[in-house]
């Protein structure tokens, strides 16, 4: 991520440093998010399952379809909550902390990246409580990265100017 996509990673630890608990909100309704999608996406296989059914045959394509592509979504979505997003606030607190340190620690961000995986590493390492303060974490860094994501579409796309008075 630091040496792929240094800019969006920028924008995502800025985002939960300027807006922690907004980020945290996003990343709670995010599990309801995934529900949606996932309910719309069957609808539409199912659309296309019963379509399909008359040429093809039997129900068997229609449970192929809505099992790959449930279980794709559902991988998908963990995989950017627990490792992405728990990337996001790793970096971003180990951001925070060595730029208390020291200010030129920050600016090479391979090892801020570095520190901040060994902080959530040793955070959800706690017995019993690590797995729930890991979640948080991640919860957090997703939100993140939906707010860094609004913010960035909001500024590619220019208000529309008002038409001028006849």
């Amino acid at each position: 991520m630091v040496w792929l996509l240094p800019a969006w990673l920028a924008r995502s630890s800025e985002a939960l440093r300027a807006k922690p608990w907004p980020s945290l909100g996003w990343g709670a309704l995010s599990p309801f998010a995934l529900l949606v999608v996932l309910v719309a996406t069957l609808i539409v296989i199912l659309a296309i399952a019963l379509l399909i059914r008359f040429v093809i045959g039997p129900a068997t394509l229609v449970t192929m379809l809505l099992g790959s592509v449930a279980g794709t979504l559902t991988l998908a979505y963990l995989l950017l909550t627990f490792y992405v997003a728990a990337l996001v606030t790793g970096y971003t607190l180990s951001q925070m902390g060595l730029s208390r340190i020291n200010a030129d620690l920050p600016a090479r961000r391979l090892w801020v990246m570095i520190v901040g995986v060994l902080i959530v590493w040793a955070v959800t390492l706690i017995p019993v409580v690590g797995t729930l303060i890991g979640l948080v974490l991640a919860l957090f860094g997703l939100g993140a990265i939906w707010v860094a994501v609004r913010s960035h579409w909001r500024q590619a796309t220019p208000d529309a100017e008002p038409l001028p008075a006849a």
